[in-house]
């Protein structure tokens, strides 16, 4: 048997991988009123009032939040939606996207 009658058969194995999951954060400042907050996790996010409630005292408290894990796209997008209404209502609120 020479080279040329050798056959090879290949077998390609695809291994999906989730993609990873990243952490929108919301940043504690003494300037942004509670209650804007709250909406914001409403409107942003659908928390209820109560979990929005609660959130935002987490937020208060420990400085910082997570307030949501989506892939980087939609995290990104979150956030910017977010500091644009911040900033469109005069408040300094400061929201970062981190990998989870």
């Amino acid at each position: 048997m020479s080279d040329a009658d050798i056959q090879v058969k290949e077998k390609t194995i695809q291994i999906l991988k989730e993609p990873g999951k990243w952490a929108v954060i919301y940043m504690n400042d003494e300037k942004t009123p509670m209650d804007f907050v709250i909406q914001s996790l409403i409107k942003h996010f659908s928390y209820n009032n109560e979990q929005a409630t609660k959130m935002t005292e987490t937020i208060h408290t420990e400085g910082k939040g997570v307030v949501a894990l989506y892939n980087f796209e939609i995290a990104e997008q979150k956030a910017t939606e977010v500091k644009v209404d911040a900033v469109q209502h005069g408040f300094p609120l400061d929201v970062k996207v981190e990998n989870a």
